[in-house]
């Protein structure tokens, strides 16, 4: 997979500075300044085709250093296509401060921007960097709410345009994400590795066919993750708007839940959830997980209360109006036969594929307390692989897989 090794900010603050450049006069053309100070906005990144997270400002002042209002501010940029700027110029107001808000082009390079100040002898100069947008997540705090416009300049992956947010979790946290919008809406959920984008999960409608809206619900190890808010069907565009909130650490019913390696859910098995379809017993929990090529997958459920059974399906995707199928790839009664009420599963994934962990009993009617253990382990020596990135400042997106036909089917 090809990924980006130049090392770029997820999204800088604004940076305070200060820029003085004395030797203008009051005689020309128009209002001048004297000096500048309170250069805001500089070393900022950005995807092509959007705007800066914050505009460019700085504060005119006048011979005598109060601020002068009515100076009007040329922009420029270099290369010129690198970035659009509004207003052009911009007028400095009572408080001396000139701002404009800057759009990046489709130039993937630094960008020179140039502010030309009547009286100040030279321009104040910025930098912008602007990166794919495949490349490029803006830092979300979970729990805010993002009203947000899939456009046309936005990352294209695989013909469905997607804005992309990086989330940090320092623990296990179970999560809930609702997305609507003036569109079918689609939720893709990544888990952001360190050199790698690996998709743990998607949501596509709450309830067919009249909900198009999306809820994806997990429960997810400590690490690094990638929100990433589409739509169901290729080329749209439009409005939307993404909540989230923090839920249970377990299954509820028989909900859609999702999860990852390095999960321990403390859960029960209950009359209200999943149907047991094997004929093994009366019901159990049903999770989501994605397991890719040659890695080893490792469950275990222990209980003293009820005979654990686990059964691990591949889902077999289907061209609608037909159904997807299940496949039971392995299963297990007893770890260890005839003494124990725990149940192991180990698989070896001979394909990167979207399976079903059902934890249920092996008899009629049971229901009480259980633990289930994911293991972070992908091998069979049991060699774990934490879910956090071990980065020490925020990092660049690698590019987005191409595992489209785990959602798009």
């Amino acid at each position: 997979m090809k990924t980006l090794s130049q090392f770029v900010p997820i999204a800088l603050a604004a940076v305070m500075g200060g820029a003085l450049a004395c030797g203008g006069n009051s005689s020309g053309p128009g209002k001048q300044a004297a000096s500048v100070t309170g250069v805001a906005g500089d070393s900022q990144v950005g995807p092509t085709g959007a705007p800066l997270d914050f505009p460019l400002s700085m504060t005119l002042l006048g011979s005598n250093g109060q601020p002068v209002e009515g100076v009007a501010v040329k922009w420029s940029a270099v290369p010129t296509n690198g970035a659009s700027f509004n207003p052009q110029p911009s007028v400095s107001d009572v408080n001396g401060i000139a701002t404009t808000a800057v759009t990046i082009g489709s130039v993937l390079d630094t960008i020179v921007i140039k502010a030309t100040v009547p009286g100040v002898a030279q321009p104040v100069v910025y930098h912008a960097l602007a990166v794919d947008p495949c490349l490029f997540a803006r830092r979300y705090t979970f729990g805010a709410t993002v009203n947000g416009v899939l456009s046309t300049v936005d990352c294209n992956a695989g013909g469905y345009y997607t804005d992309l947010y990086a989330v940090s979790f320092a623990a296990q946290t179970g999560v809930t994400v609702n997305m609507t919008g003036n569109f079918d809406t689609w939720i893709d959920w990544y888990h952001d590795n360190g050199t790698a984008l690996e998709l743990i999960g998607f949501h596509d409608d709450i309830a067919p066919p009249g909900n198009l809206n999306s809820r994806f619900q997990a429960v997810l190890a400590a690490g690094d993750y990638i929100l990433a808010p589409n739509t169901a069907n290729a080329g749209v565009t439009g409005t939307y708007q993404i909540t989230s909130s923090a839920r249970a650490e377990r299954a509820s019913g028989c909900g859609e839940l999702w999860v990852t390696r390095g999960v321990i859910l403390a859960d029960s098995i209950a009359a209200a959830d999943c149907p047991d379809t094997t004929g093994v017993g009366s019901y159990g929990d049903s999770l989501k997980i994605v397991v890719r090529t040659g890695t080893v997958l490792k469950v275990a459920a222990r209980s003293a209360t009820v005979n654990t059974r686990l059964a691990l399906f591949r889902v077999i995707f289907k061209a609608p109006p037909a159904p997807d199928s299940l496949v039971l790839a392995a299963s297990n009664d007893d770890s260890l036969p005839g003494t124990t009420t725990d149940a192991f599963v180990s698989y070896t994934a001979a394909q990167t594929a979207l399976y079903i962990i059902f934890a249920g009993t092996t008899g009629t009617g049971q229901t009480g307390p259980y633990t289930l253990d994911i293991s972070s382990s992908t091998t069979l020596n049991g060699a774990a692989r934490s879910m956090a990135t071990r980065r020490t400042r925020a990092g660049a997106l690698p590019q987005l897989p191409t595992e489209l036909e785990l959602r798009r089917h």
